[in-house]
């Protein structure tokens, strides 16, 4: 019987190095080409900043060691703040160096004068290699809300309600405003140069008889924060109304009159819920008869009924 020996011989272990070596770079040759593939940006940690505040700005595949130029841009409204006198010059490119990971990082400063404005950031490089982000400085704002009369208000009365959207002692002059009773809407106004935030009157004479708390609802834009308020809890009281059936006649055998009555004391056009009977027919005797009036859902008042009678006379006949 044979044994077979197996021996490395030094040829041998050089032919399985090489082809060690070669796996290596082709593995680390995939890695570089796949961290190559990934877009360097730089992004901001808000979309939106109040004046005085501190924008961090962040970013990463960029090259290690890259020289990166971030700048600023004031896109809108025009035209573009005068920034003489400030240091640095907020509109000034300024430079990074990414670091041994492709990350950058920096900070700009939100400056009072950029309240409302659309900005843009741009990182680029020597090499020509460009991108582009956008972010804004809209401005905090206070919404308070009032009303007049304040107390013995009925169904029909007009009640007036302040509203004011402000920054600082301004009035915003965009975004929208909404005033909900609950979640019903039941104005909706658009700011602008001429209708502004300051002082906005609002005058409603239909809020129905019961409590009630007004919501104003400012949803804002690019230029301002939203921001909301309550009028807190009132109520409408119920409308004092009457409801007065007219007297009736006719003579036996004959059919029932129409019955009517004069009502008074609606407002916006509403009719009252109510009916009329009588329990008198074509034929019951000669007599009076009640003609009664029957109230039926009417939440936005109070209402005094007042009946009346149908009387039967004698019918003529001859012998």
């Amino acid at each position: 019987m044979k044994t077979q020996v197996y021996s490395s011989s030094p040829k041998r272990k050089l032919t399985f190095l090489i082809s060690f070596l070669v796996i290596l770079f082709c593995a680390l040759c995939s890695t570089t080409l796949y961290a190559q593939d990934q877009e360097a940006y730089v992004e901001t940690d808000a979309p939106d900043y109040a004046p005085g505040s501190t924008v961090l700005i962040a970013g990463e595949y960029w090259t290690p060691g890259e020289t990166v130029y971030l700048k600023v841009t004031h896109l809108s409204p025009l035209p573009v703040p005068d920034a003489t006198g400030v240091t640095p010059n907020p509109y000034n490119a300024w430079t990074v160096i990414a670091d041994a990971n492709g990350e950058v990082h920096a900070t700009w400063y939100v400056n009072d004068f950029e309240l409302g404005a659309q900005l843009q950031l741009e990182a680029y490089t020597a090499s020509g290699y460009d991108y582009r982000t956008f972010f804004t400085d809209a401005a905090n704002t206070n919404t308070t809300i009032s009303y007049s009369p304040t107390s013995n208000v009925k169904y029909g009365d007009e009640m007036t309600f302040t509203i004011n959207v402000k920054v600082g002692s301004n009035g915003v002059t965009s975004g929208t405003l909404n005033l909900l009773d609950g979640s019903t809407i039941i104005k909706t106004v658009v700011f602008s140069s001429t209708t502004t935030g300051l002082n906005y009157i609002y005058k409603i004479s239909s809020l129905s008889a019961s409590s009630h708390n007004i919501k104003a609802d400012y949803t804002g834009d690019s230029n301002f924060k939203s921001s909301n308020a309550t009028s807190g809890n009132f109520t409408i009281n119920k409308k004092a109304a009457t409801v007065i059936a007219d007297a009736k006649a006719k003579t036996y055998g004959d059919d029932n009159p129409s019955l009517t009555a004069v009502v008074s004391g609606t407002v916006n056009g509403d009719a009252l819920n109510y009916t009329l009977a009588t329990t008198a027919g074509k034929f019951s005797s000669v007599g009076t008869y009640p003609i009664a009036i029957t109230l039926g859902s009417n939440p936005n008042y109070s209402i005094t009924p007042t009946d009346a009678l149908l009387t039967v006379g004698q019918k003529a006949a001859t012998v």
